[in-house]
């Protein structure tokens, strides 16, 4: 398996905000993480690290882990060596 997950939260938003609440999400320290080592596709993607902020941020609660998408892991490439 890839030990990589290539992360790019720009584009994340808030849905649900009432009206015109002023609720911000801050991805600033969010980490993604795949739920599991195993190979194959749709492996569900945990990320954590996400805070909201603004004047009525109190208002909401935003949950410790979301799941934002699935992603695939693939096979890692090995190498023999030491053989004579």
């Amino acid at each position: 398996m890839t030990g990589q997950l290539q992360q790019n939260f720009d584009n994340a938003s808030l849905l649900g905000l009432y009206g015109i609440d002023r609720v911000k999400l801050d991805v600033s320290g969010a980490t993604g993480r795949y739920e599991t080592k195993d190979v194959g596709l749709a492996k569900k993607v945990i990320v954590t690290g996400c805070f909201i902020t603004g004047l009525d941020a109190y208002n909401y609660k935003l949950p410790l882990q979301i799941q934002i998408f699935n992603g695939g892991i693939t096979k890692a490439s090995l190498t023999v060596t030491g053989l004579t």
